[in-house]
């Protein structure tokens, strides 16, 4: 299979990027199936509660934590929300266990995440001050109010107890914060080579771009970011087990609504099991079969690079158990890209207009 990338990516390096854990993301994001988000920028992440931010969020530290040229990075995550309770070894493997940390401990040594908008600020500083690199994961940026939206709270509740009119405007101020922050943490991460990834919960907004939906902090979010990200939740998972049918994961629909490191926008779905999480073998091989690259006759797939005719399971087991992991994944990439060069192809011996 070519190592080439194909024209809109042959002057970038696959070393550049961070694995999503997932490679159908990674290839629609870059057009290589090594990794989704660009060393040295910051990604914004968005969906609902239920859309598997936070299991992508963590299932992308784990990749860095399994791979060598990570090593020496810091990976943080800042719970803002406290809301992991899941089992860290069993989902994500015994190196992000051992590596993951808060962004910072107190005076008993108990780790601390950020508690309003300038702390998460204040620690995202110390860690760029270091020199050391790191991916830093904030979840979420809606639960940090700045200081000044929480003085002003304070003062319009002290003139409520009294009687008095407010003016209720204390909202705008995380905005006002996250554009004086975002447009400045790119050069620091640009410097360090490290990653951002910054989570938000949608808001209902009548007016929104996608599905009625918006999102809180300000346009900064946007503006400032080199990808953002949107996921939804558009199925369960079921599996039916003595006549009735059980939930078993989610099926999600990710949305890339900016990327400036291909300038492709894209819709696709992945599945999150609730028992293993992200399976990306198995979204491989569906991929593979939904793009026809492999056919399926009697519900046995035919996968000739791997000179196997099996059912999924069989075929997972044979990718696995022969480490044909990363070949799965470079042929994903391989007929992504083929399909994207398809797609341009009225414009490959079209006279360029500037020359």
């Amino acid at each position: 299979m070519s190592e080439e990338f194909p024209g809109y990516l042959k002057d970038r390096k696959k070393a550049d990027y961070l694995d999503s854990g997932c490679t159908i993301l990674n290839v629609h994001a870059t057009g290589t199936y090594k990794g989704a988000f660009k060393l040295g920028q910051y990604t914004h992440l968005v969906g609902d509660s239920d859309a598997g931010k936070t299991w992508l969020a963590l299932t992308t530290l784990a990749a860095a934590a399994n791979n060598p040229k990570f090593d020496d990075y810091l990976l943080i995550y800042d719970n803002v929300e406290s809301g992991i309770n899941m089992d860290m070894v069993k989902y994500y493997g015994t190196k992000l266990a051992s590596r993951i940390q808060a962004p910072s401990v107190n005076e008993e040594g108990e780790p601390q995440s950020s508690t309003t908008l300038e702390s998460f600020y204040d620690h995202f500083d110390d860690y760029i001050k270091s020199g050391k690199p790191f991916i830093y994961v904030v979840d979420s940026l809606d639960q940090l109010a700045s200081l000044a939206s929480l003085a002003k709270y304070e003062e319009e509740k002290a003139a409520r107890r009294k009687g008095k009119e407010t003016s209720g405007t204390y909202g705008m101020e995380a905005a006002k914060s996250n554009k004086a922050f975002f447009r400045r943490c790119g050069d620091g991460l640009e410097l360090t080579n490290s990653v951002l990834l910054a989570i938000s919960q949608t808001i209902d907004n009548p007016n929104g771009t996608y599905a009625g939906k918006s999102v809180s902090g300000g346009h900064a979010l946007k503006f400032s970011t080199r990808m953002q990200i949107w996921l939804k939740r558009v199925g369960i998972l079921k599996k039916t087990v003595k006549g009735k049918e059980y939930g078993i994961g989610s099926e999600i629909q990710c949305a890339i609504k900016k990327n400036h490191l291909n300038g492709r926008y894209s819709r696709f779905n992945f599945k999150i099991y609730n028992a293993y999480g992200i399976d990306d073998t198995r979204e491989c091989i569906e991929y593979l079969v939904a793009t026809k690259h492999w056919s399926v006759v009697k519900q046995t797939i035919v996968a000739p690079e791997f000179e196997i005719e099996a059912g999924i399971l069989k075929l997972i087991e044979h990718i696995e158990e022969n480490n044909l992991t990363e070949d799965l994944q470079k042929l994903v990439e391989d007929v992504h890209n083929t399909i994207i060069t398809e797609t341009q192809k009225e414009f490959a011996d079209r006279k360029r207009r500037f020359l």
